[in-house]
Parts: structure tokens; sequence; C-alpha cells
């Protein structure tokens, strides 16, 4: 179906070509602003900013366009899978222990009693019970 492109294989080329075409625009944007603000952006300090100061080993090149894409669409499609089996494995465990599971709610409630509803958007910053268990 590929060489037809029709059905999946024409939606999979579609939302490769949107995720790619994301991926140009943020290394774009960032080229720019590094280059007209030098100041600001390096103190930036993100992966996308580092390989795109950094060489190719072999080369001595600055990194292609098409190999920034790459590590951005990496990077991202990593963090979406580590984060949703983190939070299913957390899940899974809180509810295996009751204790745990009761204090973490005693003190959403308490943030969420003493802060206005503009307040709570920065929960974790107060959460002491959370921070303490590491």
């Amino acid at each position: 179906m590929r060489l037809l492109d029709i059905g999946n294989e024409r939606r999979l080329r579609r939302s490769i070509e949107k995720v790619d075409a994301f991926a140009y625009e943020v290394i774009q944007r960032r080229r720019e602003e590094m280059r007209v603000k030098q100041a600001s952006a390096a103190a930036r300090s993100d992966i996308l900013t580092a390989f795109m100061r950094a060489k190719d080993e072999e080369g001595g090149e600055k990194y292609s366009d098409e190999f920034l894409k790459d590590v951005c669409v990496n990077f991202i499609l990593a963090g979406r899978d580590t984060s949703s089996v983190a939070l299913a494995w957390f899940f899974w465990l809180l509810q295996r222990n009751a204790e745990v599971e009761e204090k973490i709610l005693q003190e959403v409630k308490g943030i969420l009693k003493d802060r206005g509803a503009a307040e709570r958007g920065n929960m974790a910053a107060a959460m002491w019970y959370s921070g303490q268990r590491r």
C-alpha cells in the first residue's frame, strides 16, 4: 500500500511530514534566536541548543538540520513513552500502599484549601511529603 499511498500508509506519511515540519520549525526558530540573541541563547541549557553548538566528531562540521530533526523526534517520542510508563507504575504502587495514598491526598487537600484557584497551578512546589519520599 505504500507504493499506492493509500489508507494507513497515506495517514502515516502525512503524520510523519507534520512531525518533521514541526521539528524543522523549532530548529529554525532556535537558530534565529541564537543568531539574534547570542548572549541569552548562550544561557540556554537544553539538548537542542547543545547539539546545535556541537560539531560532528568525524567531519568537524555542524550537525545538519536533518540530524537535529531526528534528535528532536527521538526525544519527543522517548519522553512520551517514559512518562506514561512512570505514571502507570506510580498509580499501581500507590494503590498497593493505602497509607502513602492517604498522606498524599491529605497533602493535596491541604494545599487546595489554603490556596486560591490562581495559585493551584504550582502545587508540586508546596508538597512536603512527596518531596521527602525519594
